[in-house]
């Protein structure tokens, strides 16, 4: 069915989707049609024909007919196809409604045709709804829920004026055949909306009856439907009773003989605003402000105007604006919230506990609620003050409900999408059967599983439980890190002293420098023995002890150091590990900047990690720029990280001054982020984040981005959420750029060269992997923005094929973004996350902001050439110039000469891909 152009510029609609909405949509409103011109004539007969006092005796027979009615209804549902069921309940609606055509009017004519008339509506329109619940997925529910339900409105606005200008015309028998006229029609329409889409494995709620155990088994299971319950509790109550106020009001101050008349243009009148807050409000409303916040708006003006009805109770004119005001809401804005709030519940869940929150417990509520207004009538003190009063008090309840629905629903938004983390720090620590395995892996044969085990127990504070036994090891490695780490323990444990002096006769010259660096950071080590040692870099080791005992002042002019400061590699590496492990002074400090500055040092990474480890043992200021220097190199990083970090402020001002020098190359620049992410410090986030905001390069932004993320993550550092919003901003303008131009350029061109096809596939691939990028980016920041929240799961179901994920995830993104300064993003990132081709989502988001993208090939290419990426220009440059095209390759030429950089960063990537005539500057 081709959809009209009328129903594609108000309406969402993609291909295959308008058939159902269209025919949803007319059942819909001929249902409500219908319905409200039989409500029209039940309320005129009630007001008309039974006294006031006798009103709460209505609504408690409906109540008692409801419940066994529902239970049936349910039992059959399990049965019958929706579809189905919902024709047959339309026919029999209006097969009953035309029973009472025939009947003199009494009062039990008028309570029965009551009861009727409620059962008909707990009949038909929740059964709607399962039809479209079933024939739409969670996607297009979303989507189409709105529009869907505004026939309502509709129907009913057709229907209170079809009985506004009839009723004096008509008698009320009148009015009711047309009313089952309506419905007949109604069903004849809805046998041909398409049948359920296909959703897997039935439920088994299909296959076996929802007791009473089975739904509270939901609520336990999903806790938002409790709040729903109440919620959907409050609403029914506080409704009854404004219901119970109008009627009363009506029949204690309009005539008998005008009343009819009356109430058929009143609700002609209501259901006019009900439409116009439909069309123009509710749906601005719930995307402006999202569902859990628009969930309060019914409530906070019913207790307004409670409040206003409470004040001026002696006039009947805000009892009427009240009930008009709820009418209104209750249709529109109340309906879509109440609907959309059980989105996020599971179908399993929604399937057993919808049908009793509906139906049983509406139905208890108005029963017991009808009951207290009879008990208070027959008290005589249900009077119009008593009535204010209970409206206001239902009100604040109903209010409060609706306030703090919203923690509950983003729990349920985010269970549906990533599972409940426990943030449990201690999993890092060990307990004693964990710890007992570890001590066990230090007995291995393998000495990389003892270095492990080693290595294991050093992180978590467990040193201690390395035997001194683990210094008879035969494998070396083994005997450097152990003494490493006694070296580096307390001076409460001298175990291993013996063991430790017996290896400076080891044959392994690193062993016997480990073995003598353990001892003298304990004050346990004979240098005279070292400067016999046949090893230069023992003696090399020893020769600071000799100079440090010696008349100088100035170490390096000890002749033994000096020796040492001209000696080879060993003595050098040898000396560098007695000054890592000297007591701080300046004197030591001294011959470290001199070890520092050789210019033929050994330069290798175990080399730097000792003048990392030496300059934080001396505080040495002054390494700080040879550190800095030294990130380049990926062996030494981690350990000039944590060098830096341990000199504190002085080291942080030089790794920010570093960072912000656009002059440095690229290779370190690119290091420093992660260098100052380390500090962990709100300082430090805000570094961060101004290279996030301003920094030219896009790799170190990017890095810079990620240390910003792992300093909130890890170090619980907040940072201005305003700031980041606009740079999620600013990244989602890029991102649809990036996507109206990618989508411009398309497929591959038929037949192309073997030089364009390559060019063309480098192209697309390239702005793939940016478009991928960039969605990373934006979700990186959110995470940023909201710490606590598992946004990579979200970000995994945004962009993975599962359907309804992906709208949770959409819905879940829509309720966190709520603050003032977050709302301009939830209209994009909701468009990043719906299920729309990318050629829609670039119309929609064109829009949205004002973008204009290219419509056409050439267009897309010229658009590539002016990209601010180099990367992005030159190869576009290199597939307009394969393409052959002279419209193409002139624009080639005019981006030369704005740019001259383009073509080298071409011949950088494939030399010789230009023409020689073409890559001249």
């Amino acid at each position: 069915m081709k959809r009209p152009r009328i129903v594609a510029r108000l309406i969402d609609l993609r291909p295959g989707e308008s058939r159902t909405t269209i025919l949803s949509f007319i059942v819909l409103a001929l249902m409500a049609g219908g319905y409200t011109a039989l409500e029209t004539a039940r309320d005129a007969w009630l007001v008309t024909w039974l006294p006031r006092r006798h009103f709460g005796f209505v609504y408690i027979a409906l109540a008692a007919c409801a419940l066994p009615a529902a239970a049936l209804l349910a039992r059959i549902g399990r049965r019958w196809d929706p579809r189905r069921l919902l024709v047959i309940l339309l026919l029999i609606s209006a097969m009953a409604a035309m029973v009472y055509v025939g009947l003199p009017i009494r009062q039990v004519v008028v309570v029965a045709f009551y009861v009727t008339a409620g059962l008909i509506s707990s009949a038909v329109f929740p059964q709607f709804w399962v039809l479209i619940g079933t024939a739409l997925t969670v996607g297009q529910n979303r989507r189409l829920i709105g529009p869907i339900g505004s026939a309502a409105v509709m129907g009913s606005v057709a229907g209170a004026s079809a009985a506004a200008a009839t009723i004096s015309l008509l008698p009320i028998q009148g009015l009711i055949a047309c009313s089952a006229a309506t419905l007949a029609a109604a069903a004849g329409v809805a046998v041909f909306i398409p049948g359920p889409t296909t959703r897997g494995k039935p439920s088994t709620s299909r296959n076996a009856a929802p007791g009473l155990a089975t739904s509270m088994g939901a609520f336990r299971e999903e806790p938002l439907l409790l709040r729903v319950a109440v919620l959907v509790a409050l609403t029914t109550a506080t409704g009854l009773v404004i219901d119970y106020f109008f009627k009363s009001t009506i029949a204690r101050t309009i005539p008998a003989a005008s009343r009819a008349t009356f109430i058929a243009r009143y609700y002609a009148v209501v259901n006019v605003v009900a439409l116009v807050v439909q069309l123009f409000v509710g749906g601005a409303l719930v995307r402006g402000f999202g569902v859990a916040n628009s969930i309060v708006v019914t409530p906070l003006l019913s207790a307004l105007g409670g409040t206003g009805a409470l004040i001026a109770h002696a006039f009947a004119t805000p009892v009427l604006i009240l009930k008009a005001a709820d009418a209104s809401l209750r249709s529109s804005i109340n309906r879509l919230t109440t609907e959309l709030v059980y989105l996020p519940v599971s179908l399993s869940g929604r399937e057993r506990a919808k049908p009793f929150i509906d139906g049983a417990l509406v139905r208890v509520v108005q029963a017991l609620t009808a009951g207290t207004l009879l008990g208070l009538g027959s008290a005589h003190m249900l009077h119009p003050l008593t009535f204010g009063a209970i409206v206001v008090v239902l009100s604040v309840l109903w209010l409060i409900a609706a306030v703090t629905m919203r923690p509950h629903y983003l729990g349920q938004l985010r269970r549906s999408v990533v599972p409940i983390l426990d943030d449990d720090r201690s999993a890092l620590e060990l307990d004693l059967p964990s710890a007992e395995l570890v001590v066990e892996h230090l007995g291995s044969d393998d000495p990389m599983v003892v270095l492990a085990a080693m290595n294991t127990l050093e992180r978590r504070g467990r040193q201690r439980l390395i035997p001194a036994l683990a210094l008879r090891h035969p494998d070396a490695r083994v005997l450097r890190r152990a003494l490493e780490i006694f070296g580096a323990g307390g001076s409460d444990r001298s175990d291993w002293h013996s063991l430790a002096t017996r290896l400076l006769e080891h044959t392994d010259e690193r062993v016997r420098i480990a073995a003598a660096g353990a001892l003298s950071a304990h004050g346990k080590l004979d240098f005279d023995r070292l400067a016999s040692d046949s090893s230069p870099g023992v003696r090399g080791y020893a020769s600071l002890h000799a100079a440090l005992v010696g008349p100088h002042e100035n170490l390096v002019d000890d002749p033994r150091l000096a020796a040492a400061l001209r000696g080879d590699a060993a003595t050098l590496t040898g000396l560098l590990v007695a000054v890592a492990v000297a007591d701080p002074s300046p004197r030591v400090s001294r011959v470290l900047l001199a070890l520092a500055d050789l210019p033929d040092g050994p330069g290798t990474p175990a080399w730097v990690n000792l003048l990392a480890r030496a300059a934080v043992r001396h505080s040495e200021v002054a390494m700080i720029p040879r550190l800095i220097a030294e990130l380049r190199r990926w062996e030494t990083r981690e350990t000039i990280r944590g060098a830096l970090v341990s000199l504190g402020e002085p080291a942080f001002a030089q790794v920010a001054k570093a960072l912000a020098d656009g002059t440095n190359t690229r290779r370190l620049r690119v290091q420093l982020p992660q260098t100052l992410g380390r500090f962990g410090t709100p300082e430090a986030a805000e570094k961060l984040l101004e290279r996030v905001e301003h920094d030219p390069d896009g790799l170190v932004r990017y890095k810079a981005l990620r240390a910003l993320g792992r300093v909130v993550a890890d170090d619980r550092v907040g940072v201005d959420r305003r700031r980041i919003a606009q740079c999620v901003h600013a990244n989602l303008v890029g991102y649809f750029g990036l996507l109206g131009l990618r989508v411009a350029i398309g497929t591959a061109p038929p037949r192309p060269s073997g030089q364009q096809s390559s060019a063309f596939r480098l192209l697309s691939g390239l702005l793939d992997d940016k478009l991928r990028q960039s969605i990373e980016r934006t979700f990186r920041l959110l995470k940023i923005a909201h710490p606590k929240e598992d946004i990579h799961r979200v970000y995994l179901a945004c962009i993975g094929s599962d359907k309804r994920a992906r709208a949770n995830a959409s819905e879940f993104l829509d309720a966190l973004l709520w603050r003032r300064e977050e709302r301009p993003l939830r209209v994009l990132v909701r468009i990043v996350s719906d299920d729309l081709a990318p050629e829609a989502a670039v119309n929609v988001a064109s829009a949205y902001l004002g973008l204009t993208p290219p419509r056409t090939h050439q267009e897309a290419v010229q658009a590539a050439l002016a990209d601010a990426d180099i990367k992005v220009a030159a190869l576009a440059a290199m597939y307009a110039v394969a393409t052959g095209s002279d419209g193409l390759v002139a624009s080639v030429h005019r981006a030369q000469e704005k740019r001259p950089s383009l073509a080298p960063a071409a011949l950088d990537m494939f030399q010789g891909a230009f023409p020689a005539r073409q890559v001249s500057t």
